[in-house]
C-alpha cells in the first residue's frame, strides 16, 4: 500500500509504504493495477537500511526504475500474475460497530467508505448470521473467514454496539468508555457494499466506514463501523443456484426477514376451518399462492385494560395452516389442529324463495309486527357477521359473564427483503 511517491537522481523513483500481504524481494518485478505497469524492484530500505526482502508488516520503500513520480501519489502495488488485487463496486464485508459512535449505523443512510487509500460514497445492506458453537466473532475475524453464498442469513436493521464484543455494565458512576468487553459477539454482521465509484482493493482488505457530513465542531465521533472485505465483486457464477439474468447479483444473498401479519376472517365453515381474503392486502404481489402451506396461530385475546395498548392472550394459541386458494378472488382457506369457532348454522337467504315470500305476508297482515319480524332478521344477521369478520378477530362470549374475549389469527412467514423474484419463503 504506497503512501508517497518521489524521485532520486540516478536512482529511480522510490515508493514508500506497508506491506499488506506476502513477501517482495529485490529483483521481484510488481505490477501497477492503476497505471497497468510492470517494474522491477531494483533496491529495498527499511529504516533508512538497504535489505533484501520485506515481508508482511514492514514499512519500507521500495525503488523502481523508468517511472514518472508525479503519475502516483498514492496506490497500490502487488506481485506479478497474482489475483490478489481486485476491483469492486458491489461486495460483501464483514462489519463491527465503534461503540463511541453515538448514532445509529443505518442501512438508508449514505456512509464514507475508505478503502485503503481512497474514500468513497456508498451504501450499506445489513445482514447477520448466528456463529456455531465452535467459532466465537474474534477468531472468524482474525481468521478473515470467506463468505458462503449457499447460506441463510438473518435481515438486520442497524448495527448493534455488540457487533463484535459483549460488554460488561460499569458502575453507576462511571463513564460510558469504561465498558469492559467479556466475550467476543455470537453472532456475525455483515454488509452489502454498493460504492458509488469503483476502488481497487484485495479481499482481506479493511475499511472504515464514516460519517463525515456531521458537524466537526461537535464532540462526537465520526468513525460508525470498521470492517473486512470478504469478496472480490458479486458475481452471478458465485452461487450455487441460477436466477433471472436481470437479477442484480447481490440481490440473490438468502437474507431472510421474519413477518406477522394479522388475518381476518371472511367465513366460518366449520368448527376448524375459515375463509380469509385479507392475506393479500396490501402486498404488491396480489397472488395467494405463494402463502400456501404457510404457518399461522390463532390467539384468544382479552380486551386491553385501561392505559394498555395490548390485551391478555387467554390460553395456549391454536396452530394452524393456509390450507389451499378459495375461488379466484384472492381469498384462502385456513385450517386449524382444533375445534375453535362454534359449528354454524345454515339460515335461508334473505331474498327470494318462501322466506321474501313469508315476510312480505307478515307485512301485509301484521304492519309493524311484520315490520318487526324483518329488523330481528337483521339484526340477526348482524351478529352472524360480527362472529365471522373482525380485524382479524371473530369476538367469543364467555360463558360466565367475563368480558368478552376476542380471536386474532396471526401469519408468520419469511420474506426475503434483497430479492426481486421468489420474495417468500
Amino acid at each position: 500500500l504506497v503512501d508517497h511517491c518521489f524521485p532520486i537522481k540516478g536512482q529511480g523513483t522510490v515508493m514508500t509504504g506497508t506491506v499488506l500481504q506476502g513477501l517482495v524481494r529485490v529483483g521481484d518485478e510488481v505490477f501497477l493495477p492503476d497505471h497497468q505497469l510492470t517494474k522491477k524492484v531494483k533496491g529495498i530500505q527499511m529504516f533508512k537500511k538497504p535489505v533484501q526482502q520485506a515481508r508482511k508488516g514492514d514499512r519500507v520503500g521500495v525503488c523502481v526504475t523508468q517511472f514518472n513520480a508525479e503519475q502516483m501519489e498514492r496506490g497500490i502495488v502487488c506481485g506479478v500474475g497474482g489475483k490478489v488485487v481486485t476491483t469492486i463496486r458491489t461486495c460483501v464485508a464483514r462489519v463491527h460497530k465503534v461503540r463511541f459512535h453515538k448514532l445509529d449505523v443505518e442501512q438508508s443512510l449514505k456512509y464514507h467508505i475508505t478503502v485503503g487509500h481512497t474514500t468513497v460514497m456508498g451504501t450499506m445492506r445489513l445482514f447477520s448470521r448466528k456463529l456455531d458453537g465452535a467459532t466465537d466473532g474474534a477468531a472468524a475475524a482474525a481468521a478473515g473467514g470467506g463468505f458462503d453464498f449457499g447460506a441463510t442469513y438473518d435481515a438486520v436493521d442497524d448495527l448493534p454496539d455488540t457487533s463484535r464484543w459483549v460488554y460488561a455494565s460499569p458502575p453507576a458512576d462511571a463513564e460510558p468508555e469504561d465498558h469492559m468487553p467479556v466475550k467476543p459477539s455470537d453472532t456475525d454482521y455483515f454488509a452489502v457494499l454498493q460504492l458509488e465509484q469503483p476502488v481497487t482493493t484485495y479481499v482481506g482488505s479493511t475499511i472504515i466506514i464514516s460519517r463525515l457530513d456531521t458537524d466537526v465542531h461537535a464532540h462526537v465521533c465520526r468513525i460508525a463501523a470498521h470492517g473486512q472485505i470478504l469478496t472480490p465483486e458479486i458475481k452471478s457464477e458465485m452461487f450455487p443456484s441460477s436466477f433471472p439474468a436481470e437479477t442484480e447479483p447481490w440481490r440473490m444473498i438468502a437474507v431472510i426477514k421474519p413477518k406477522r401479519k394479522l388475518i381476518t376472517i371472511d367465513r366460518v365453515l366449520d368448527e376448524r376451518s375459515c375463509i380469509s381474503k385479507s392475506i393479500t392486502q396490501g402486498s404488491q404481489n396480489q397472488d395467494p399462492a405463494r402463502f400456501i402451506g404457510a404457518k399461522i396461530a390463532l390467539k384468544r385475546v382479552k380486551p386491553p385494560a385501561a392505559g394498555s395498548e395490548a390485551g391478555e392472550v387467554v390460553g395456549e394459541p391454536v396452530q394452524g395452516v393456509i390450507e389451499a386458494p378459495f375461488g379466484n378472488s384472492g381469498k384462502v382457506k385456513l385450517r386449524f389442529s382444533e375445534d375453535v369457532f362454534d359449528k354454524p348454522v345454515g339460515k335461508p337467504r334473505r331474498r327470494g324463495g318462501r322466506r321474501g315470500g313469508a315476510n312480505r305476508g307478515a307485512k301485509k297482515e301484521g304492519g309493524a309486527d311484520g315490520a318487526a319480524a324483518e329488523d330481528a332478521d337483521e339484526n340477526d344477521d348482524d351478529e352472524d357477521a360480527g362472529d365471522a369478520a373482525g380485524g382479524g378477530n371473530a369476538a367469543a362470549a364467555d360463558t360466565d359473564g367475563a368480558p368478552k374475549t376476542r380471536m386474532e389469527i396471526e401469519l408468520c412467514y419469511r420474506k426475503r427483503p434483497f430479492a426481486t423474484h421468489h420474495r417468500f419463503v
